[in-house]
C-alpha cells in the first residue's frame, strides 16, 4: 500500500524536526531505548493528521494484512516452491566429485558411507563458494594489508579459502594417488611373498594416516572460516 503513503504523505521524523534523518529506534524492538521513537511518531502524526493517518496507516494495514496478503502470499509461496524445485534447487546438494586425473576412481554415483558424504558435501559447498562468490570478494593488496589489520585479515581469509580449495581439488588427489600406488605395490609383493611386504604395509598405513590427518586438518581450517562464507 505504498502508493497511499506517497499520495497522502505523512511528515516523517525529519520533517517534524524530531530526527536528523527518517530513522528512529523502536521500543517494540529495543524496550530500553531512549528518546523519540517510532511509537512516538505514530502518536504524534495520528494526533496532528487523523484522517490522513487513518487512510495511509490504519486502513492500508487492514487491506494489506486482511485482504491482500491472504490472496497474494499463497500464490507467491507456490511460485517460490515451483522455482526452487525445478530451476534453482538450492536445497539439493550434489555429492559427485570431479573426475580425478591422477586416479581411475572418483565418486560419481551409488552407495557412499556417511563419513565420505560429509567430506564431499563440505568441499563441494566450498567449491560453490569459490566459483560463485569468491570472485566478488575483494582481496586487499600486500600494501593495504600492511597498513590495516582489517585488510590483512581479509587478505588472509581470501588466500586461506584458496589454499583449502586447492588442497582438496588438486593436492589431495595427488597424495591419494601415491597411496593407491603404494597399495598396488603391496598387493603385488604380497602375492609373491616378497620380504618387502611388511615394509610396504607399514608405509601404506603411514600414508593413509597422514592423508586422513591432513583431511581432518583442512576440515578444521574450513570450519574456522565457515562464518565468513556468506553471500
Amino acid at each position: 500500500m505504498q502508493f497511499l503513503k506517497k499520495l497522502l504523505h505523512l511528515p516523517g521524523p525529519k520533517e517534524l524536526g524530531r530526527s536528523a534523518c527518517d530513522a528512529l529506534p523502536s521500543r517494540d524492538m529495543t524496550p530500553d531505548c531512549e528518546g523519540y521513537t517510532w511509537e512516538d511518531w505514530h502518536d504524534e502524526v495520528r494526533e496532528k493528521h487523523p484522517v490522513r493517518y487513518f487512510i495511509s496507516e490504519t486502513a492500508a494495514d487492514f487491506i494489506k494484512f486482511n485482504l491482500w496478503y491472504p490472496v497474494y502470499n499463497p500464490i507467491k509461496n507456490a511460485h517460490y516452491w515451483i522455482v526452487s524445485h525445478t530451476i534453482r534447487r538450492y536445497h539439493i546438494l550434489d555429492l559427485r566429485q570431479p573426475k580425478n586425473p591422477h586416479s581411475s576412481w572418483s565418486y560419481r554415483y551409488g552407495w557412499c558411507d556417511v563419513s565420505e558424504k560429509l567430506l564431499y558435501a563440505i568441499f563441494n559447498l566450498l567449491d560453490q563458494f569459490v566459483k560463485n562468490e569468491l570472485p566478488n570478494l575483494y582481496c586487499p593488496s600486500e600494501e593495504e594489508a600492511a597498513k590495516d589489520a582489517g585488510m590483512k585479515s581479509q587478505r588472509d581469509l581470501y588466500f586461506e579459502i584458496l589454499a583449502i580449495h586447492k588442497w582438496w581439488f588438486e593436492d589431495s588427489k595427488i597424495e591419494y594417488k601415491a597411496f593407491e600406488d603404494c597399495r598396488s605395490r603391496w598387493c603385488d609383493v604380497r602375492k609373491s611373498k616378497s620380504a618387502e611386504t611388511e615394509d610396504l604395509w607399514k608405509l601404506m598405513r603411514e600414508m593413509e594416516d597422514e592423508y586422513e590427518r591432513k583431511t581432518d586438518e583442512m576440515i578444521g581450517r574450513l570450519m574456522k572460516i565457515r562464518r565468513n562464507l556468506w553471500t
